[in-house]
């Protein structure tokens, strides 16, 4: 018996956020050094994969720009600053949440949340 369509989307959605491993280390100079697992980096990409097809870059200068600083964090991620990082994934998920592309958004805003919360020191501690 399966469960229904949003069901399965729901529990999807729970797993795919117990997966993603992002740490953030802050450097001796303030910027941020952000550190994804493997698993991390497939959802990433495929997610702007996507944003891509969905929102092609002819039509939205500004998402070319974030997907391109995304993509070159993920070529390349120890040349990226986390804080840009963290802004571009934030505005890429407001402008498919705008042009309705709402399940990219919810990819794309899961992985922005922990960019935040990552970076964040606890008041425990």
């Amino acid at each position: 018996m399966r469960p229904p369509p949003g069901k399965l989307l729901q529990t999807l959605v729970v797993q795919q956020q117990r997966c993603l491993a992002i740490e953030v280390h802050t450097e001796q100079w303030g910027q941020k050094r952000i550190i994804m697992n493997g698993f991390a980096f497939v959802i990433l990409e495929r997610t702007l994969e996507l944003v891509t097809d969905a929102m092609p870059s002819e039509d939205h200068r500004r998402v070319a720009e974030c997907t391109e600083l995304i993509r070159g964090y993920i070529d390349s991620p120890i040349s990226c600053n986390g804080d840009e990082l963290g802004q571009a994934v934030t505005e890429l998920a407001d402008l498919a949440h705008q042009n309705r592309q709402f399940l990219i958004a919810a990819r794309l805003q899961d992985f922005a949340r922990q960019l935040r919360e990552t970076g964040r020191r606890s008041d425990v501690a």
